[in-house]
């Protein structure tokens, strides 16, 4: 009995103390993604990632011609005019992105690899497969409060 309540406890703290690696946050993400999640997909993300991707929608709700936006709009392959993007925040704007059938396809069958670690910072390379063409794509992540966030900008998924 002695012996369990130690070994529970030892277990415990390691749960605690190690929590998710960083390629079990890339899976994760990559899996939310994939089921058109996008609101769990930015719950992998850092602040700071999403505050930059914000700023690059603000940018296009400034182009008064409204192309921008359209564009946005027309590549997220959701139901949306440009007039409900403007009244969206860049948090709901994302998660409309990451859940868009487009980006499904993107990350259905994603492959993560192993992760390449640094201190509080970590690289998991990430294979998709889209159309046909195989790319790997490189995911940045750091230690934010004690566990692991994709810190990359948004920008080039």
């Amino acid at each position: 009995m002695k012996m369990t309540l130690v070994t529970l406890s030892v277990l415990c703290i390691l749960a605690a103390c190690g929590g998710p690696k960083p390629e079990d946050v890339v899976k994760g993400f990559c899996d939310a993604v994939a089921a058109g999640d996008g609101e769990k997909a930015v719950g992998y993300l850092t602040q700071e990632a999403i505050d930059m991707a914000n700023e690059q929608i603000e940018a296009a709700k400034a182009d008064t011609s409204g192309y921008t936006l359209d564009m946005m709009a027309a590549l997220l392959g959701a139901d949306v005019t440009r007039e409900q993007l403007m009244s969206m925040d860049g948090r709901q704007i994302i998660a409309l992105q990451f859940g868009s059938d487009l980006m499904k396809q993107v990350f259905t069958g994603a492959t993560v690899g192993q992760a390449t670690m640094t201190g509080e910072t970590a690289t998991v390379m990430v294979t998709l497969n889209f159309m046909g063409q195989t790319q790997e794509v490189p995911f940045q992540l750091i230690r934010d409060g004690g566990s692991w966030k994709i810190s990359q900008s948004l920008e080039g998924m």
